[in-house]
C-alpha cells in the first residue's frame, strides 16, 4: 500500500512524502533520501522503495524542500538544511512504528544520510553515488570561474533551478570524512564506475574514513545516476539484501 502524507520540518516545511506500508505489520523501516535535483518520484527510489515493502519494510520516500511537491525553492539550500529535514522524515517513520531504521540516499541525498548516521540511532546505511568531499563540490560543480560567478551574482542556474550561494558556503564548511568516521552501522557504498558527476574515488575515500567498516562496489561502466536498467536492477537488490539482513 502506498499512502501519500505530509511530514512537518525545520522551517516550518511540509514534505511531501509516499509511505510504502507491507501488508504485514512491520517495526523495520528505511527513508530514502533523493538527490541535489532529484525528487521521490526518480524511477530509481521508487523501484527501491517497492522492492523493501514487499520484502516486508515499512519504505518512506520524501521530497526535500524546493523538489517535488514539497514547497520552497533551492535559493537556501544547504546540506544542513536537508539534515534537518531527513532527521524529521526519520522521526515521522519511527511514529509509523518503526523501531529500527535504516537510510538509503543518492548523490547529495547520500552525503545527507552519511550525517543523519553519524548522529546514531541508525540501524543500516546504504548510499549510491553518494558525494564524498561536500568542500570540493562546487568547483566540481561550476569551475572556478563558475563559482566566483556564483558569489557575485549570489545564485546560478542548475537545470532550470537557481541555486543560492549559501549552498557553497555550507558544503565548503562540512568535514564528510570526519562525519563518516562516526557512522557506527552497517554500510553499504554503491558508486558506478563511469560516474561523471562524482568521481569513484570518493566512495573508496568514504571506505577508508569508515576505517574500512563500510562495504564499497564500484559498478562497471555505470554512471552517476545508474540510469541503465540493469545497472538500476542490480543497485536495488543490493541494497534491499544488505538491508534485509541488516533489519532482520
Amino acid at each position: 500500500m502506498e499512502i501519500e502524507k505530509k511530514i512537518e520540518a525545520p522551517g516550518p516545511v511540509s514534505l511531501a512524502a509516499v509511505l510504502h506500508r507491507p501488508d504485514k505489520p512491520s517495526d523495520a523501516g528505511v527513508v530514502v533520501c533523493h538527490g541535489m535535483l532529484s525528487s521521490k518520484e526518480s524511477r530509481k527510489h521508487t523501484q527501491i522503495a517497492r522492492g523493501l515493502c514487499a520484502r516486508g519494510y515499512l519504505a518512506l520516500r520524501f521530497d526535500f524542500s524546493g523538489r517535488g511537491g514539497s514547497p520552497g525553492d533551492l535559493l537556501g539550500l544547504t546540506f544542513t538544511r536537508q539534515l534537518d529535514e531527513c532527521l524529521a522524515v526519520v522521526e515521522a517513520l519511527r511514529g509509523e512504528g518503526a523501531r529500527r531504521v535504516a537510510l538509503v540516499g543518492s548523490s547529495m541525498g547520500g552525503a545527507v544520510a552519511i550525517m543523519a548516521a553519524a548522529r546514531g540511532g541508525v540501524d543500516a546505511l546504504a548510499t549510491m553515488a553518494a558525494v564524498g568531499h561536500t568542500d570540493l563540490l562546487p568547483e566540481r560543480a561550476a569551475g572556478e570561474k563558475g563559482v566566483a560567478l556564483w558569489k557575485r551574482k549570489g545564485s546560478i542556474l542548475m537545470q532550470g533551478q537557481r541555486v543560492g550561494y549559501a549552498w557553497v558556503e555550507d558544503a565548503r564548511a562540512i568535514d564528510l570524512p570526519e562525519q563518516a568516521s562516526r557512522v557506527d552501522c552497517p554500510w553499504l557504498i554503491l558508486h558506478g564506475e563511469r560516474d561523471e558527476v562524482v568521481p569513484p574515488s570518493d566512495a573508496l575515500d568514504l571506505q577508508a574514513a569508515s576505517r574500512m567498516r563500510a562495504e564499497v562496489e564500484i559498478v562497471p561502466n555505470a554512471d552517476h545516476r545508474f540510469s541503465d536498467d540493469k545497472h538500476r536492477d542490480h543497485i536495488t537488490a543490493r541494497i534491499i539484501d544488505f538491508i534485509a539482513v541488516k533489519l532482520s
